[in-house]
């Protein structure tokens, strides 16, 4: 796998490229995400429904979709993530000055920076979900969130909040927090000034073998592979 990223990381492109790997069910908090098929084909997973996407063919995911995608060792695709404040602002000029300059550095086709650029007509037409002010506040502050006071706040048991979060995002807080770690830990690395175990002490890992772990299960690389594959542009 290999990263191209803008200095600030509001965009990102992934080449998922000599990796087996089964993104198990998750979802994008904060990022919408068009992968398009390189070579062969991957399969697409949400509302128990399985799509299968061949070469030159692309698909999108809005935030909280829940999903699962699966990519043979003998498939490839580039994923293009944009923030949702881009989309938001309509920003696409950034947009499209990163898709031309990953061209002329050779990251991708010129057909490729294409797909991308006619994708973003797609995002606009996505409704932005709407969640709840607890939800929200579960999200945002994962870091310091309490789930006992929360719950008690809006005179419900714990379990029946999770139970709720989970009808609205799609997974428990406790897996949209580890996700939330490992994203935060992405950025910490992305200026490759810290070193990994005091990333993953940061980011609220006990030993770095958890974290490992974590990290590559959610990226699908290890963090050292990480570093070392990303590029910014």
């Amino acid at each position: 796998m290999r990263y191209i990223k803008t200095v600030d990381c509001t965009l990102e492109l992934t080449f998922t490229e000599n990796i087996s790997k089964d993104y198990g069910f998750h979802n994008h908090l904060n990022h919408y995400i068009v992968t398009l098929v390189t070579e062969g084909s991957v399969l697409f997973q949400c509302n128990n429904t399985v799509e299968v996407y061949n070469k030159n063919e692309f698909f999108v995911i809005p935030p909280y979709k829940l999903h699962k995608v699966t990519i043979d060792k003998a498939s490839k695709a580039i994923s293009f993530c944009i923030e949702n404040q881009l989309i938001e602002k309509n920003d696409f000029s950034k947009i499209k000055n990163f898709l031309k300059t990953a061209y002329f550095e050779n990251y991708i086709s010129e057909h490729q920076a294409e797909i991308f650029r006619i994708s973003l007509g797609n995002l606009m037409g996505i409704p932005k979900k709407e969640l709840s002010r607890n939800s929200s506040k579960i999200i945002e502050n994962f870091e310091t969130v309490n789930l006992d006071e929360i719950s008690k706040s809006i005179n419900v048991s714990k379990y029946h909040m999770i139970r709720r979060f989970k009808a609205e995002v799609g997974l428990t807080p406790h897996k949209v927090h580890i996700q939330k770690r490992i994203r935060k830990s992405q950025k910490l690395l992305d200026n490759k000034s810290f070193k990994i175990i005091d990333v993953c002490l940061m980011t609220g890992f006990y030993d770095q073998s958890h974290y490992d772990k974590a990290f590559k299960k959610i990226v699908g690389i290890s963090p050292k592979e990480y570093v070392n594959s990303l590029v910014k542009l």
